[in-house]
């Protein structure tokens, strides 16, 4: 009995395990195959272009830094005490040409003309009296001498010396009445004042001459605007030679932002500076615009074209002719374009592209008529991949082509 129990102890979880098992395989053995789906492909959506030839004038893009076209530092030539300055002589200060700013006290130079005009009228006599005797000493050596007189008989040398007082006192009143000139400092042209650097009661000194300010021109502004040597290939620059003649540059717009708004002005280029920099290997060609701080009537909001702005500056440069003009995103790198076939696949394209910049990318070869540009960046690039094309002018899905 004891055995019997024994063996049902130890058979009967072996016997469960094995039908467990046996279970297990019949359920493994006998299950339901998955049906297999094949998942359709991912057709990308890309935005093309269709590109046609044109004529595309370039644009240069730049900036620069507005400068006075001219500056002069102005000096006392004259010693004295400073009476007087213009209204007008502070910093800002508009200035006529020929506008008096600073007065030094000319009472010294006043008496030093006079002196200089009573020395010549002196000289004047003395030549007349040299002259007198002269000619008294040549009647009496007709009367009374023989042979040929002398000329220090005959009085010659001080009639010379008396005229060449009268060339020494002329001397020293022209000096006389340039230094009475001079207590008078003057504007050189029509212009705006940079710095005022004496004042009323100041002792001024001509020798060397004392600093009394600066003044800067307002008939024009200049520009100095950096380029590229690729950038100057494509634009019309005067005075490249020295045998060429002085000819007007391409247009420049010039725009800058003041008080929240953007204006605009006209100007052009007038000339090219001689050599590159050193650091940047940048080429600087110089812009012009004529009376930067007139009102213009057109446009009464715009504030004057300030010397020290920072403007931007478009140059007109050449028209490229039959050329391709694609956004800057278009291309893969700077000779590649992926395009839209006729079936709707992707092609790469080597192109030639003849100029760029941060918009833009005019391409000269590579390209025809109808073409139509992929602008839609891609995850993955794949020859002959299916697409699903949307033109960038109605937004419209074009057909995707079947593979089946």
């Amino acid at each position: 009995m004891k055995k019997r129990r024994l063996f049902i102890a130890v058979a009967l979880p072996v016997l469960v395990l094995l039908a467990s098992f046996a279970a297990a395989e019949f359920l493994i053995f006998f299950r339901p195959q998955p049906a297999v789906s094949v998942p359709d492909p991912v057709v990308p959506s890309v935005e093309v272009i269709e590109v046609t030839s044109s004529d595309v004038p370039l644009i240069i893009r730049t900036q620069g830094t507005v400068q006075a076209s001219r500056q002069t530092a102005l000096a006392a030539e004259v010693s004295g005490r400073i009476l007087s300055l213009s209204p007008n002589f502070r910093p800002g200060g508009f200035v006529e040409k020929g506008e008096v700013l600073v007065t030094i006290d000319p009472s010294d130079y006043e008496a030093n003309l006079a002196q200089a005009e009573a020395n010549l009228a002196q000289a004047r006599v003395n030549l007349v009296q040299e002259e007198a005797l002269a000619e008294q000493a040549r009647l009496d050596w007709d009367e009374l001498g023989r042979g040929e007189p002398t000329d220090l008989a005959l009085n010659l040398p001080q009639v010379e010396r008396a005229k060449a007082s009268i060339l020494s006192a002329q001397a020293a009143l022209e000096r006389a009445r340039r230094d009475l000139e001079r207590t008078k400092i003057r504007a050189p042209y029509d212009g705006r004042v940079l710095e005022q650097r004496v004042d009323v009661g100041g002792y001024v000194t001509g020798a060397p001459g004392t600093p009394v300010g600066s003044v800067y021109g307002t008939d024009t502004a200049e520009i100095r605007l950096p380029v590229s040597d690729n950038e100057m290939a494509f634009l019309d620059l005067p005075f490249l030679f020295r045998e060429e003649g002085e000819t007007p540059g391409p247009p420049v717009t010039l725009t800058a932002d003041f008080g929240g708004s953007r204006y605009t002005w006209e100007g052009r280029l007038v000339r090219s500076e001689g050599t590159a920099d050193t650091r940047s290997r940048l080429l600087y060609v110089v812009a012009e615009v004529p009376e930067p701080y007139r009102r213009d009537a057109a446009h009464p909001a715009r504030p004057p074209l300030k010397v020290g702005m920072f403007v931007e500056a478009g140059i007109e440069g050449r028209t490229l002719r039959g050329v391709y003009r694609l956004p800057r995103t278009a291309l893969a790198d700077n000779r590649t374009v992926l395009l839209a076939n006729a079936d709707n696949r992707l092609e790469r394209r080597t192109v030639k592209t003849v100029w760029s910049d941060r918009e833009q990318a005019i391409v000269e070869e590579g390209l025809e008529p109808g073409d139509r540009v992929v602008l839609t960046p891609l995850q993955y690039v794949v020859e002959g991949m299916p697409l699903r094309v949307v033109s960038s002018e109605d937004k419209k899905p074009s057909q995707v082509p079947n593979d089946k």
